[in-house]
């Protein structure tokens, strides 16, 4: 980030918010309504499983860099699903919500209709 570009006292005040955790960055320090602290975490991964909607079900955690050359990192959640159901093998992009971990969005299925 630039000073010039953003200004000294936005740029401050985001590295305060921004920070690396689990060489990760995460957003901390917001406040929610009941002014409790809380990390926010979004991550790429694929599904170990198939998964249907109002299930739960096992994601693996994919890194790398460039785009495109993300390798399976070993670290799973448990990650729940409101949505449509999604097949094993696919990419899916996941938060932790109110404590635990939920699909954003997935991969939609090969078949053709």
């Amino acid at each position: 980030m630039s000073g010039k570009l953003l200004g000294p006292k936005l740029e401050a005040a985001i590295r305060r918010l921004i920070q690396i955790e689990n060489g990760r960055p995460t957003v901390s320090g917001m406040k929610r309504r009941n002014s409790r602290p809380f990390t926010f975490s979004i991550q790429l991964g694929k599904t170990n499983e198939a998964i249907a909607k109002g299930e739960s079900g096992e994601v693996e955690f994919w890194y790398g860099s460039p785009k495109g050359s993300e390798t399976a990192s070993g670290e799973t959640v448990q990650a729940y699903n409101r949505f449509a159901d999604i097949e094993a093998d696919k990419w899916v992009i996941v938060c932790v919500i109110q404590g635990g971990w939920e699909f954003l969005v997935g991969e939609c299925s090969d078949e053709e209709e």
